[in-house]
């Protein structure tokens, strides 16, 4: 949904509520949101290149955005707000994502919410086990650049040292095309990381049976 017809609905509902100062602030404070992403907004071209970044807030914060990530380039720490809420639950501080940097303004980026990882550090740190899909949930967007919005997620359920554990993880924009075999009640590869199971990541191109 483009920008101005976001902000043209949220007119309108201030309109017909009949709207009570505290209100207009609400509404005031998501096109102000709104705009501040559209002007963060880069169009991704061929100066842009992604690398790793690790989530280390995933509270709302004060620039705008839904989470923060830290990220190195040329021997540098970025640390800054993301205008793309990751939009899923049970998320972990210390997960890391692909993420696209601007490499003319390395401030500017957009994690790749889909595309959760362990670095080869972490790889020996790992297990594997199984994971059931129990739903596919539609995610709440107030972000720009459609292109690198994830508006679905997975919610599934594994079993990791003896316990069961719950999160969700986002789905790529064409997962349709991608994964279709995709369903509820299917059973995926999951990898957690044995000293925090609650970090995992269902690979959906490996589908699996309960062992």
């Amino acid at each position: 949904m483009k920008t101005s017809k976001i902000i043209r609905i949220v007119l309108a509902i201030c309109v017909a509520i009949g709207v009570s100062i505290a209100f207009v602030a609400l509404c005031i404070t998501i096109i102000s949101f709104i705009k501040k992403g559209e002007t963060k907004k880069s169009t991704v071209n061929a100066s842009w290149i992604t690398i790793t970044g690790e989530l280390v807030q995933k509270d709302y914060g004060g620039e705008g955005g839904a989470s923060m990530f830290k990220y190195w380039y040329n021997d540098r720490l970025y640390k800054n707000y993301s205008t793309i809420t990751l939009n899923v639950g049970n998320i972990v501080v210390g997960e890391k994502y692909k993420i696209l940097i601007d490499t003319t303004h390395p401030d500017i980026y957009l994690p790749v919410t889909w595309a959760p990882l362990f670095t080869q550090d972490e790889l020996p740190l790992v297990d594997t086990t199984f994971g059931i899909i129990e739903d596919i949930n539609n995610n709440f967007i107030l972000s720009a650049t459609s292109k690198y919005i994830s508006k679905k997620s997975v919610v599934f359920v594994y079993t990791a040292q003896g316990k069961e554990f719950g999160r969700s993880q986002n789905l790529p924009p064409d997962y349709v095309k991608t994964y279709p075999e995709l369903s509820i009640g299917k059973y995926y590869t999951v990898v957690y990381l044995k000293e925090d199971p609650q970090r995992a990541i269902i690979y959906l191109d490996k589908p699996c049976q309960p062992k």
